[in-house]
């Protein structure tokens, strides 16, 4: 999902293509953007034709332009990037491997905070066990307490089709958790691997972290976690 990240998604795509699979796709929605979004996306998909481009005309929210993204994708698997954040050398790779190897539903790596050069610690800490760990959530304690991030995440495309698991654009706060959580409890098994595949950058003013609280948050928050 993109929208008035110009300066942002070059930086953000360049961590995605770097990836050599042939069978990579990489499916832009600019969300109604008013800066130079949407033309830096059509020039970039002129020369990689692993890159396409959906514009979503008025801003509808990154619910929505996740979902119309995973309308079109073909691939056997999806994960998710947002604009001003980025992917280490060969996550997908590492993703990939780790859930076609265990023949895993989910796979899920660790998340790295990055607030200017300060790094914070992973979100996602690794089991006692050590991993990776190939379970179902119905059957690991460890797995309920792993955070509901979408981030850092792949995920079998046939499992979110089956169940109908998509983002709920009603919900301007924990719509990402919501997600995870659908699909984990759907998931017949998740493989975990200690590696971080995720730089969730910290620099957007306008993040919803971000925001003065407001009622319709407060209500978002609580219906999430209800649900």
């Amino acid at each position: 999902p993109v929208f008035n990240a110009a300066e942002l998604v070059p930086a953000a795509l360049s961590s995605v293509l770097d990836h050599t699979r042939a069978s990579l796709e990489v499916i832009c929605v600019d969300d109604g953007s008013t800066d130079e979004s949407a033309m830096v996306l059509e020039q970039l998909a002129g020369t990689e034709g692993r890159v396409s481009v959906i514009r979503m005309g008025a801003n509808q929210g990154v619910s929505s332009a996740r979902n119309r993204a995973l309308d079109r994708a073909t691939g056997a698997y999806v994960s998710f990037l947002d604009a001003d954040d980025s992917v280490p050398p060969g996550a997908l790779d590492l993703l990939l491997a780790a859930a076609s190897t265990a023949g895993s539903d989910m796979a899920i790596g660790k998340v790295l905070y990055l607030e200017g050069s300060a790094r914070t610690a992973p979100l996602l800490s690794s089991p006692a066990s050590g991993a990776p760990v190939v379970s179902n959530i119905h059957e690991s304690r460890w797995l309920q307490s792993v955070s509901g991030h979408h981030c850092g995440n792949l995920y079998r495309r046939q499992l979110l089709e089956r169940h109908r698991i998509r983002f709920d654009a009603d919900l301007a706060l924990g719509e990402d958790q919501l997600f995870q959580a659908t699909a984990m409890v759907h998931a017949a098994s998740i493989a975990m691997i200690e590696d971080t595949v995720y730089f969730y950058h910290h620099y957007s003013e306008s993040s919803v972290t971000r925001r003065p609280p407001t009622l319709k948050l407060l209500h978002d928050d609580l219906e999430w976690q209800r649900r």
